[in-house]
């Protein structure tokens, strides 16, 4: 059916386009017959011209409308053509199936003949609608031609018009000067004119002659159409046959299709659902070997963190040796330094009772030298006394021995005094500077013994603060191992269900795969 349309289509167009041809045949011989006119001088007025002008316009709308129509047949030839390759292609399909079904390959070989047959037809018609309108064109010049010989008819008519004038001596002189003019003008433009009528003569004949092969051409592309449509009717009635026989195949082939789809379907099921149990299964694994994974990290945790404690506890117990270590140390220097508080008290009370001897000595001395003092100041009031009773009494000499006695015995007690108050004086040097020794050495014990004490208090708080850390470290580390403990202990009995979970389950698989 829809061949029969094309061919309708194809057929309507055919003759829209002989409807034009013999429109435009009509209307040459129509010009050839107004040229063959002869359009008299009283004629050649502004009216004429005015409607000259109009039928030309008009001839000019005609041909753009014709032009139109021409395109807008290329248009639907184009589409036309593009709807029998599409219609070609399904119909080769068709045939392709038919002779996979087991049809003969004579039977495809004929239509695609035939489809060839068309194709061709096609471009012979397209190439004769593009020397139709290679044709029209002419024609309309051919036309304006036939114009311009009417034009030149009407020319000629009026020279005969003046020569008559002329032999009737009617004109005057600037008259006849000026038709002279015009008839020279005249007789210039009607040489060209008769050129280029002779030059459309020819080319009118060579368009008639080629006008004649088209229709030639355009009856045997009818005939080899009409003979195109009786074997697409034959065509038509065998692919309905085929098309009666592949509807029973494809309704057959649908119920197959069908029943492979619902088999099809059941497979995937199955399939998707020992996917997912082996997607279950493989996740179980995957599970199990993060576990054993974890297992394996927290036992080795659990590991790293036994020997952490061991070497913990026996820094720990280092610690406390050392702490122990440090309060005997601690005691010692304490006793120690209670002991040197004891000397060094006893040294001072020892200084202070020798500084307070000392002082009592030098106090004695003191006296013992200002009794001497005394007693030569005695002395020497006796000698001046002896010495001014000897000037009175005695004579000089007796008195100067006495003197000089006396004098000795004052020099040797002077000397013994100067001896005396000269070891007193070193002793006393020597005494202030022992002094000055033993409280500079004091003042450095005592600042040796605070130093002391800072520095053992610091170190105990310091052991201490070390203890009270590594105590609670120690109890930390206890907890985390209770913890670990816990987890592991948790994790052993995940593993003991999810394995007694597991041989249940791989007992469903295998039974499902084997079903």
């Amino acid at each position: 059916q829809h061949f029969q349309r094309t061919m309708q289509a194809l057929q309507d167009e055919l003759r829209i386009q002989r409807d034009l041809n013999q429109l435009l045949q009509s209307d040459y011989s129509e010009s050839g017959h107004l040229g063959n006119r002869a359009i008299p001088p009283q004629e050649m007025t502004e009216e004429n011209f005015l409607r000259l002008h109009g039928e030309y316009e008009r001839q000019v709308k005609e041909l753009f409308l014709l032009r139109k129509t021409v395109e807008e047949m290329e248009l639907r030839i184009d589409t036309q053509k593009h709807t029998l390759t599409a219609r070609d292609e399904s119909i080769k399909k068709l045939l392709e199936m038919l002779q996979s079904k087991g049809l003969s390959s004579r039977a495809a070989e004929e239509d695609h003949e035939q489809t060839r047959r068309l194709a061709d037809a096609e471009m012979t018609i397209h190439q004769l609608e593009g020397l139709l309108e290679q044709k029209d064109k002419e024609t309309l010049q051919l036309r304006e031609d036939a114009k311009i010989s009417s034009l030149e008819r009407g020319m000629r008519e009026l020279e005969e018009e003046v020569n008559m004038l002329k032999s009737n001596g009617a004109l005057s002189s600037e008259e006849r000067e000026e038709e002279i003019k015009q008839m020279e003008v005249y007789r210039s433009h009607s040489k060209f004119m008769k050129n280029k009528v002779e030059q459309l003569k020819e080319e009118l004949t060579q368009n008639q002659s080629e006008n004649e092969e088209l229709r030639q051409r355009v009856n045997q592309l009818q005939q080899e159409i009409e003979q195109a449509k009786q074997d697409l009717s034959r065509k038509d009635s065998e692919l309905l046959a085929f098309r009666t026989k592949l509807e029973t195949l494809t309704n057959q082939f649908s119920d197959s299709k069908q029943h492979v789809d619902v088999l099809k379907e059941s497979l995937a099921a199955k399939e998707q659902r020992a996917a997912i149990l082996q997607t279950e299964v493989d996740a179980l694994r995957v599970r199990l070997e993060e576990k054993e994974s974890l297992l394996s990290k927290k036992s080795q945790q659990i590991s790293e963190l036994t020997e952490e404690k061991s070497t913990q506890h026996g820094e720990i117990t280092d610690l406390k040796d050392m702490l122990d270590a440090k309060e005997r140390k601690v005691n010692v220097l304490q006793k120690k330094a209670s002991t040197i508080r004891k000397i060094m008290l006893h040294k001072q009370r020892k200084q202070r009772l020798d500084l307070k001897s000392s002082c009592f000595v030098i106090h004695a001395t003191s006296e013992t030298k200002k009794q001497h003092v005394v007693k030569l100041y005695f002395c020497l009031q006796g000698y001046r006394q002896v010495q001014v009773q000897c000037f009175k009494c005695h004579s000089p000499g007796w008195c100067g021995s006495l003197l000089s006695v006396f004098l000795r015995l004052f020099q040797t007690s002077v000397l013994d005094l100067k001896e005396k108050a000269s070891s007193l004086a070193s002793s006393s040097v020597k005494k202030d500077n022992r002094l000055k020794c033993l409280e500079i050495g004091l003042e450095q014990k005592r600042e040796e013994c605070v130093q002391l004490e800072n520095q053992l208090k610091k170190e105990v708080a310091q052991h201490k603060e070390d203890a009270g850390k590594a105590q609670s470290e120690v109890e930390r580390l206890l907890e985390i191992l209770k913890e670990t403990e816990n987890e592991k202990n948790d994790k052993e009995k995940k593993i003991h269900e999810l394995e007694s979970c597991q041989q249940p389950m791989g007992g469903l698989v295998w039974d499902y795969l084997g079903t």
